[in-house]
C-alpha cells in the first residue's frame, strides 16, 4: 500500500531543502596546473560518483510499495552521493582543466534528475526508468594540458622545476627567475593562482609564492587544496567563536617546532630521494617507511592536532599517535575520515622499534606477522605530505593577512613575516642567486650555489646582510659553487655589520645600488685571498672609482635632483669607506681616503642648488680622488672570481637613481 500523501512530503520536503542549500560552486578562476595522472585519477572519480548516482535512483528502490524508512534511507543515499559529487567538483575547481559550463551543466543535471525521483515519490508512481546521466559525463576532461612531471614550473612559468638539493620547493628560484623589477612579471603569474584558490592576495610575496608552490608541488594537489580551505575554515570559525588563546597557542607552537618540523622534512624528502636511487628492494622498502614515519610524527602529528584544536576549542599538547589517532577516529567527522588511512600506526611503530620486516618474497612488509602492502605505505605517504602543505598553506596565509606594507628594512621577528630562514633565502633569490643549499644550523652559514660569477659578488653581499637582519646570531657566511670544496666568498659577521650602515643608507635612497656600497664586506673576503696591504689598495680603488662614477655620471648642468644624487652617492662611499677604515685601522691608505671623501662632502654641501660639472672636477678634493684611482687600480671585484656570463655595456648597467617615494604593495618580503 502507497504511503499517505503527508509522509510523501515529509520524505521530500527535507530533501528539496537540502538541495536548494547545496549550490553548486564552480568559481570563475582555474589556473593552476596539475599533473596528468593526478587529474586524471579524480576524473575517474566524477565518473565513478555519477555512476553511484545512476544506480542510487533505480526505480525499484523508490517504488510506491516501498515503506517510509527505506524511502528515506533510499533519499539520504541519493543526497549523500550528489554533496560527495559537489565537494569533489568544488576540490577541482582551481585546476587548468576544469570545464567550469560542462560541471555547472552537470550540476543542473544531476539535481534534475534527484526532482524527477521527488516527484515520483510524491505522486506515489513508479519510476519508469532512472536518469541517465551518461552523457552528462562523457564530455568530462581526463587528460589535463600540462606534461607529466612540469606542473610546479608551468605553475610558474618556469622552464625548470623550482626544487633545492632534496627536491623540495624553493620559493628562493621561483623569486630568482623574477629578480630586479620584474616583480610585476611574477605578480601577473601569481594573482590568477590566487583567486583560482578562492583566497585573498595578502601583502607578502614570499607568503604567495610560499601558498601556489607549496599546493603545485603536492603529490596530491587536489588534497592538499581540500586541506587548505578546511583549515582556513577552521581559524575562521574559532576567531568567530573567540578561541582566540587557542588560535595564539597554535601559532606560539608552530614557532617553537619551526625548526624540527624543517629537519623533519628534509630528512624524509632525502629518505625518498635516496629510495629513488636504491636499487636494493630491501633498503629502498625501509627508506620509504622512514620517509613516512618522519612525515607522520612530525607535520602530521601537529597539523592533525591543531586541526582538531580549532573545532573543539581547547589546546593541549600534542599526544603520542596513538591516543591522536583514537581521539580523532572518536570524532567520526570529516577530518577523521581523511587521517584514518593516512596513520598506519604498526608501521610507525613497528620501523620505531625495529619491529617492521620487508619479505621480499611476499612484496609485503610484515609487522608482528601482520602484512602491509607497499601500497598502503605509498599512498598513506602522499596522504601525509598533501595534508602538510595543505595545513602550511593555510597557516602562512593566515599570518601573511596581518601584514602591511612598510618602508623599514628587514627585521627578525616582524608581524605576519615568515620565518626567517625562509625570509633569508628568499632574499638570495630576489638578489638572483640560484641556490641548491642552504645551511644554516650551526654558527657558519654554508650557501651553495648553482653558479657564482661576476655579476653576484655584490648581490651576494646584499643577501648576507639581510641575512644577518632576519637571522641573526652566526659567526661567519661561507659561499660555495655546487660541486667545489673551496669557499669562493668567506664574509665574518663583524665585516657585515660595518657594512650595514651604507647599505641601508643606500638601499632606502637609491633603486639601483651603488657598486661601492659593500666595501667592507669585500674588504674582509679579499683579506682571505691577498695580502692585507693589496686587500686594502684593492677596496681604496673601488671606493675611489665610486666616487668618480658617481661625479663622471652625472650631466654638464647640475639640477637639484643631480645634486641630491650625487651627494647621495658620496655619503654611501664615505660611509663604506669609514667601514673598512674602522676594520683596518692602522693603514694610512683607508684614513687618507675617508678623509678626502670627507672633504668632498663638506664641498658639495657648499655649492648652490644648479652648478656645473666642472665646478665639482675643480674641487682639490675630486682631483685628489682622482689621483688615488689612477694610482691603485684597476682591480677586479674579486680576485678569485673571474668568470662573467655577459659582457655588459655601460648602457646595460643600471645606474643609480634615486628611490621614488611610497611603498608599494607587494615590495617586501
Amino acid at each position: 500500500m502507497a504511503l499517505p500523501l503527508t509522509a510523501r512530503h515529509r520524505l521530500t520536503e527535507p530533501i528539496r531543502r537540502g538541495l536548494s542549500d547545496r549550490r553548486w560552486l564552480v568559481g570563475s578562476d582555474h589556473t593552476l596546473p596539475i599533473e596528468p595522472r593526478v587529474w586524471a585519477a579524480y576524473a575517474d572519480a566524477v565518473k565513478l560518483l555519477i555512476g553511484q548516482l545512476s544506480k542510487a535512483m533505480s526505480p525499484p528502490l523508490f517504488g510506491p510499495e516501498r515503506g517510509f524508512d527505506d524511502l528515506r534511507r533510499s533519499m539520504e543515499s541519493l543526497l549523500e552521493i550528489r554533496d560527495e559529487l559537489a565537494a569533489l567538483i568544488v576540490a577541482l575547481t582551481p585546476f587548468q582543466p576544469f570545464p567550469a559550463p560542462l560541471a555547472l551543466e552537470l550540476g543542473e543535471a544531476v539535481d534534475a534528475s534527484i526532482e524527477l525521483v521527488l516527484s515520483a515519490v510524491e505522486a506515489g508512481e513508479q519510476l519508469h526508468r532512472e536518469p541517465d546521466l551518461t552523457n552528462s559525463v562523457a564530455q568530462w576532461p581526463m587528460q589535463a594540458a600540462t606534461v607529466e612531471g612540469h606542473a610546479l614550473r608551468d605553475t610558474f612559468v618556469m622552464t625548470r622545476d623550482p626544487v633545492d638539493d632534496a627536491q623540495d620547493f624553493s620559493p628562493s628560484r621561483v623569486l630568482e627567475a623574477y629578480k630586479y623589477g620584474s616583480n610585476g612579471g611574477l605578480l601577473r603569474v601569481l594573482l590568477p593562482h590566487i583567486a583560482s584558490l578562492g583566497i585573498e592576495p595578502v601583502d607578502d610575496v614570499l607568503t604567495l609564492v610560499c601558498v601556489c608552490g607549496w599546493i603545485a608541488a603536492s603529490p596530491n594537489p587536489v588534497q592538499s587544496y581540500i586541506v587548505m580551505m578546511s583549515m582556513r575554515a577552521r581559524l575562521a570559525a574559532a576567531s568567530a567563536q573567540g578561541y582566540v588563546e587557542v588560535i595564539d597557542a597554535i601559532f606560539e607552537r608552530l614557532d617553537v617546532r619551526d625548526e624540527a618540523l624543517r629537519q623533519s622534512r628534509r630528512r624524509a624528502y632525502a629518505s625518498l630521494k635516496a629510495a629513488v636511487a636504491e636499487r636494493d628492494a630491501e633498503a629502498q622498502a625501509h627508506l620509504r617507511v622512514e620517509a613516512y614515519k618522519r612525515l607522520l610524527e612530525g607535520a602530521v602529528r601537529e597539523y592533525v592536532w591543531m586541526m582538531r584544536a580549532l573545532r573543539q576549542g581547547t589546546w593541549s599538547t600534542p599526544p603520542t599517535l596513538g591516543p591522536l589517532r583514537d581521539a580523532v577516529v572518536a570524532d567520526r567527522d570529516w577530518l577523521s575520515r581523511l587521517v584514518e588511512p593516512i596513520l598506519l600506526t604498526k608501521v610507525r611503530n613497528g620501523q620505531a622499534h625495529e619491529a617492521l620486516e620487508w619479505d621480499g618474497r611476499r612484496g609485503t612488509y610484515v609487522v608482528e606477522r601482520e602484512t602491509v602492502s607497499p601500497s598502503e605505505v605509498r599512498e598513506a605517504t602522499i596522504g601525509a605530505a598533501a595534508l602538510a602543505r595543505g595545513c602550511e598553506a593555510a597557516l602562512a596565509h593566515h599570518l601573511g593577512s596581518t601584514v602591511k606594507p612598510t618602508a623599514a628594512l628587514p627585521m627578525p621577528g616582524e608581524v605576519g613575516r615568515m620565518q626567517g630562514w625562509r625570509r633569508a633565502e628568499a632574499f638570495m633569490g630576489t638578489n638572483g642567486l640560484r641556490v641548491d643549499h642552504f645551511g644554516f644550523n650551526s654558527n657558519r652559514i654554508e650557501l651553495r650555489l648553482e653558479r657564482f660569477d661576476q655579476e653576484d659578488i655584490n648581490p651576494c653581499f646584499a643577501a648576507m646582510l639581510l641575512t644577518n637582519r632576519v637571522l641573526p646570531g652566526f659567526d661567519e657566511f661561507e659561499v660555495y659553487r655546487t660541486g667545489e670544496d673551496d669557499a669562493v666568498v668567506r664574509v665574518s659577521r663583524e665585516a657585515l655589520d660595518l657594512t650595514d650602515p651604507a647599505w641601508s643608507k643606500a638601499v632606502t635612497s637609491f633603486a639601483a645600488l651603488p657598486l661601492g656600497t659593500f666595501l667592507p664586506a669585500n674588504l674582509d673576503a679579499r683579506r682571505r685571498l691577498e695580502t692585507e696591504s693589496v686587500a686594502v689598495r684593492s677596496v681604496a680603488w673601488m671606493g675611489a672609482d665610486d666616487v668618480l662614477s658617481a661625479i663622471d655620471g652625472a650631466p654638464v648642468l647640475w639640477d637639484r635632483d643631480t645634486l641630491e644624487l650625487v651627494r647621495g652617492r658620496v655619503s654611501v662611499a664615505a660611509l663604506a669607506i669609514e667601514g673598512c677604515r674602522i676594520a683596518a685601522p692602522s693603514q694610512t691608505r683607508l684614513r687618507v681616503l675617508a678623509e678626502t671623501v670627507h672633504q668632498l662632502e663638506v664641498d658639495l654641501a657648499a655649492l648652490g642648488p644648479t652648478t656645473t660639472c666642472y665646478s665639482v672636477d675643480a674641487f682639490a678634493s675630486t682631483e685628489r680622488i682622482r689621483t688615488f684611482w689612477e694610482t691603485w687600480g684597476p682591480v677586479l671585484r674579486l680576485p678569485n672570481v673571474l668568470t662573467a656570463r655577459r659582457e655588459i655595456a655601460p648602457e646595460d648597467d643600471p645606474q643609480p637613481s634615486l628611490k621614488a617615494s611610497g611603498v608599494p604593495r607587494w615590495s617586501t618580503l
